[in-house]
């Protein structure tokens, strides 16, 4: 009798697992690159970045800057899971070097920004973004970039300060209340039973996406308030983020001009897989061009 029990938990560890596994397979191709890549990256490029860790209200954000402190100010946010390093290609960037002051940030709840601490409001999101761009002032209003559940906060942050935002950048942007569908996976990983087998990042990726319908909801209201000047790059083949977000964003801010890229064919990767693309527009819309 005791054997078979031994099995029977063994099938059902087992069983939760194969459950969790698209949750796992997913999310792990955002898992970034190693320390010596990195390393190997801005040394290849001739950079030296710089780290810092700023205290806001409710906890650490964690950012690394390149780029000359006297040019327009760009500010990156990541999606989920995910960390500054996302932005890598784009700290790195020859051009964008030449031109602009960039931060890249390990949003609340990853990286060396409280890892593994919640943060699913988006306000509080917001604020932590906010409080990067008051410790780098810039001769201009900040251009935010934000991918995937980066996209709500940098709108977020347009929302609540305005005064701060000169331009928002939205990659494969998670913004459509409507369009958040849990995945009847994403439960079982809320378990205490499961968590220890589950990455921290991952765990805290389920954490905050679980509740952000209700975030976006709450968002909804607060559209029409933003006024800076938005761009929308979204792939038209993004399966999980669909397309309908960008038409969100086009017909809710009413106050802003609103600028689709859509590309055919493309999935949920394009801020890597575009870089050039959204590179040139940064660099445009830093020229004033935009």
């Amino acid at each position: 009798m005791v054997f078979r029990r031994k099995w029977v938990k063994i099938g059902v560890v087992a069983g939760l697992l194969l459950l969790l596994s698209p949750l796992i397979m997913v999310n792990c191709m955002s898992f970034g690159p190693s320390a010596k890549k990195i390393q190997t990256t801005f040394d290849q490029a001739g950079v030296t970045p710089v780290r810092e860790t700023l205290t806001y209200a409710s906890g650490k954000v964690h950012t690394v800057a390149t780029g000359s402190a006297d040019k327009p100010l760009v500010i990156f946010v990541h999606g989920s899971p995910g960390g500054w390093h996302n932005n890598l290609a784009y700290l790195t960037d020859e051009q964008l070097l030449a031109e602009a002051h960039m931060v890249a940030i390990d949003r609340p709840g990853f990286g060396l920004s409280d890892r593994g601490a919640v943060q699913p409001s988006q306000a509080v999101q917001a604020a932590a973004v906010a409080a990067v761009i008051k410790r780098y002032p810039s001769p201009r209003k900040a251009i935010l970039v934000g991918h995937s559940l980066g996209g709500p906060v940098i709108a977020r942050v347009a929302m609540d300060y305005p005064d701060l935002v000169g331009h928002l950048v939205m990659v494969a942007p998670s913004i459509d209340p409507e369009l958040e569908k849990i995945k009847w996976f994403q439960y079982p990983a809320t378990w205490r039973v499961l968590n220890w087998m589950i990455p921290i990042d991952l765990l805290t990726t389920n954490r905050e996406i679980l509740p952000l319908k209700g975030e976006l909801e709450h968002m909804i209201p607060m559209w029409p308030a933003i006024q800076a000047p938005t761009t929308v790059f979204h792939g038209t083949a993004d399966k999980l983020v669909p397309y309908e977000n960008a038409e969100f964003a086009k017909r809710m801010m009413t106050s802003a001009p609103v600028n689709i890229i859509k590309l055919e064919d493309q999935n949920h990767f394009i801020l890597w897989s575009h870089h050039v693309l959204i590179r040139d527009h940064l660099l445009a819309t830093i020229r004033g061009e935009n």
